[in-house]
């Protein structure tokens, strides 16, 4: 409903009918008469003119949407961050990719416990910048003091190196040995992340906490 100018007055002069109705009009063009329900927010559709865009979903959050009336639209925001339950034996001397059988969240279909599941993938609608975190912790508690190499990254599409850290050279004794990688990276729909290892040393990936293994992403802005 678009906003409708009154007539110029003057004093003395009389309040008319139509006029009447142009300000019944225009009050229930403001946004106090458009909205209806709890969380509703009045928008612009153009010059002059408020249109009622509903609350969304719990969860959702709102953004620009060019081709919307409103030109704002409730978006669910991808969040997904994965683990595995069970200690894990990765492949000595390449870079081995960690599977992911269990889930802390999952907002938008990114993960699947039953194939692929190393993969984190894009949905749709989910384009944008994407902060990711990934965590493992090696059992190297029994190393014995041995120098060896260690390394974590995160893998794009299968092919393409978009964080890593290492191999790098470490000596231990009688710890474990926690690696971290984090990124920010702008991912398009139907992208898959995963995250890898490397060692030298044949020992396992422990399943510890909350912490490892354990690989995540959410989505922050288009």
């Amino acid at each position: 409903m678009a906003y409708a100018n009154l007539p110029v007055k003057a004093v003395g002069d009389t309040i008319t009918k139509p006029n009447w109705d142009t300000i019944k009009a225009n009050f229930e063009a403001t946004g106090v008469a458009i909205v209806t329900n709890k969380g509703d927010i009045a928008a612009a559709t153009g010059s002059q003119a408020l249109a009622r865009l509903a609350v969304g979903a719990e969860g959702t959050m709102l953004i620009p949407a060019p081709g919307e009336a409103t030109g704002l639209e409730w978006h669910t925001q991808p969040t997904c961050r994965a683990y595995n339950n069970a200690d894990l034996d990765p492949v000595v001397s390449v870079w081995w990719t960690v599977p992911l059988n269990s889930e802390r969240w999952d907002s938008d279909g990114m993960h699947s416990t039953a194939a692929l599941t190393s993969r984190l993938t894009v949905p749709a609608g989910g384009a944008g910048i994407y902060s990711i975190i990934g965590n493992v912790l090696f059992d190297t508690s029994a190393v014995g003091g041995d120098t060896r190499y260690y390394g974590i990254r995160v893998l794009l599409n299968g092919a393409t190196i978009i964080a890593q850290f290492g191999p790098a050279e470490f000596t231990m004794n009688t710890h474990d040995m926690a690696l971290v990688i984090s990124a920010q990276y702008l991912l398009q729909v139907a992208d898959y992340i995963e995250m890898q290892v490397f060692t030298t040393w044949d020992l396992d990936i422990l399943s510890v906490g909350n912490y490892s293994p354990e690989f995540g992403a959410t989505w922050l802005r288009v």
